[in-house]
């Protein structure tokens, strides 16, 4: 790596003259700020002659134009390192709702949605495709006829770049092919787009196109040479001459290292986190033993290891380190043993085993792939069954609410800092349906959020209640529900959005707002469960006016996708 960074100072000090380098950043959305910070300091050192993102810069996500302005004056604040022109391109996160487009206008200004911008021998045009919000990654006739002028107006001794979020050229009658064409006629050197959170390149009529992700979410242990790290590309305009190098985790690579269905072919390669689930009684006994699953999705024989992470050495195992070998394409189950200390540490101090196995790739490097199984204890909730009957209105007058065990304790953080103002959580349950009521406790009812609106509203960015129900226990196959205090609904289940039904009401109080439910159980496909078994159960809050906006029962990451291997149980009782 410090071979090739001494190669990059050399070029750029022997073609200072007649040289132009800017570095390329694709979605960073706050998944991982760690990660994205770390690309902006390590952009920082390189002295750029500008830096260019290609969208999806903050989460969004939201009709509230505070919290969309609080969110840019992070992102600023992340990016404060640079001491070098910023180009934003808009993403669907940054334009998700109306509401948010004068934020976005008020950090950047009114020229910069659809804009050009030179420097040296690079020029930059940044295409839009969000600005009609019920088209979104469209061009417009207007902006293409635009486009085509500026492609038009370009001199002939700069390189052009194009800059857009969405890979419309990876969709099929998306209309970019007519758009490919007029690029040919020009000197376009590449496109950027992000989008996708992969790494893709592509060579079309000679113009390179990409598509980035410096640190938009995607699992915690894939690797770039896969096609899904976390990257940032850096170009060199030598003349007429441009070459790409990529950075990723620490190293320099070639730009067409990637194979361009590298994603594809290795992801299956990788397997989702797991959880070991500790109950009482593995606590009072002080003992854990079980099985994980090393799972070999390869067409070849593979040989993994397992070893246990822990930071406190009051834990004890079996066999903190294991190889196992695997036939191709099939999956071992291994037996674990553990020894608990007195005391647990909090969930982010958790141990856990991470199953690792190299993988040699087609290029010819060889990575490792690698999965963890957490050890992890699930907050307990209780289900009480009931003979009487219950309406749906938000009021919560029944005297069967009386007879349930509420389920609090909302936590802000895997640090499990509690959350200010609290959420109650009640089940009941009979022959037929499923009851829940949630009551929110709310000091200013007037302040909350409720705008979602349209064929897909963003209830999350609302004040909202979400609960979530995996009847299997697989840590897979789950039912959402999300409802915001105005009673607008978001849910979906294994069969896609708005595939269940149920009743549901809202009401807001003076201190308060409550959500009461009723969901057949043929609906989430399963029957009256027995007395005794346990379902994995979670809850999440969305506080618009909360310094610490979302809160969970049992934690689980920030931003979607979601993680049923760290919902909580519910047991259904008589």
């Amino acid at each position: 790596m410090r071979l090739l960074l001494l190669f990059v100072v050399l070029n750029i000090s022997l073609f200072a003259g007649n040289r132009t380098m800017f570095v390329v950043w694709g979605d960073s959305q706050f998944q991982n700020p760690e990660v994205f910070e770390e690309a902006v300091k390590q952009t920082a050192k390189l002295y750029p002659d500008f830096v260019l993102h290609v969208g999806d810069m903050i989460h969004g996500y939201t009709y509230d134009i505070k919290a969309a302005q609080k969110q840019w004056k992070r992102f600023k604040k992340q990016i404060s390192p640079l001491k070098c022109d910023f180009l934003p391109t808009p993403g669907n996160h940054d334009l998700t709702t109306k509401e948010i487009h004068d934020a976005y206008r008020e950090v950047w200004g009114a020229n910069r949605f659809n804009y050009s911008y030179i420097n040296g021998n690079a020029k930059i045009i940044v295409l839009n495709q969000f600005a009609d919000a019920s088209n979104f990654y469209k061009l417009s006739a207007v902006q293409k006829k635009w486009l085509v002028d500026e492609l038009k107006n370009t001199s002939n001794n700069l390189n052009i770049f194009i800059s857009m979020h969405s890979p419309e050229f990876l969709k099929e009658n998306s209309g970019w092919d007519e758009i490919h064409k007029e690029l040919t006629k020009y000197n376009v050197k590449a496109v950027f787009t992000g989008h996708y959170h992969m790494y893709l390149n592509k060579k079309i009529d000679g113009i390179e196109y990409f598509c980035l992700n410096t640190s938009g979410n995607i699992g915690a242990n894939d690797h770039f040479l896969t096609g899904k790290g976390h990257q940032f590309m850096i170009v060199n305009c030598f003349g007429d001459d441009v070459k790409y190098t990529v950075f990723s985790d620490g190293e320099f690579y070639r730009y067409d290292i990637v194979e361009e269905n590298a994603r594809e072919k290795y992801g299956k390669y990788y397997n989702p986190e797991k959880t070991i689930h500790l109950s009482k009684t593995d606590i009072t006994e002080k003992k854990k033993s079980g099985w994980l699953e090393v799972i070999n999705n390869a067409p070849v024989q593979r040989t993994y290891t397992l070893k246990w992470m822990v930071d406190n050495s009051d834990w004890t195992f079996a066999e903190p380190v294991k190889v196992v070998n695997t036939k191709a394409n099939d999956t071992v189950k291994v037996q674990y043993s553990l020894t608990i200390p007195d005391k647990l540490p909090k969930r982010d101090k958790m141990p856990y085993c991470n199953i690792s196995s190299p993988l040699k790739l087609d290029n010819g490097y060889t990575i490792v792939t690698d999965y963890n199984y957490g050890l992890f204890v699930p907050p307990i909730g209780k289900v009480v069954k009931i003979s009487g009957s219950i309406t749906a209105d938000g009021i919560l007058d029944e005297d069967e609410w009386n007879k349930a065990t509420v389920i609090t304790n909302f936590e802000k953080d895997m640090s499990e800092t509690p959350a200010e103002d609290q959420t109650y959580i009640s089940i009941l349950y009979d022959n037929t349906n499923l009851y829940v009521a949630a009551k929110m406790d709310e000091p200013n009812p007037a302040g909350m959020s409720l705008s979602a609106y349209g064929d897909l509203p963003l209830v999350f960015g609302d004040d909202d209640i979400e609960l979530f129900f995996d009847p299997k226990n697989d840590q897979k196959t789950y039912y959402r529900i999300m409802i915001n205090a105005k009673g607008t609904r978001l849910d979906s289940g294994p069969k896609g959005r708005y595939s269940f039904k149920y009743e549901a009401a809202t009401k807001i109080n003076d201190n308060n707002w409550v959500a009461e439910f009723i969901i057949p159980l043929k609906e989430i496909d399963t029957v009256m469960p027995e007395e005794g078994v346990a379902w994995a159960f979670n809850a999440r809050r969305h506080r618009q006016q909360a310094e610490y906006v979302q809160s969970d029962w049992s934690k689980m990451r920030t931003h979607p996708p979601y993680q049923p291997e760290y919902f909580g149980k519910i047991i259904f009782t008589k």
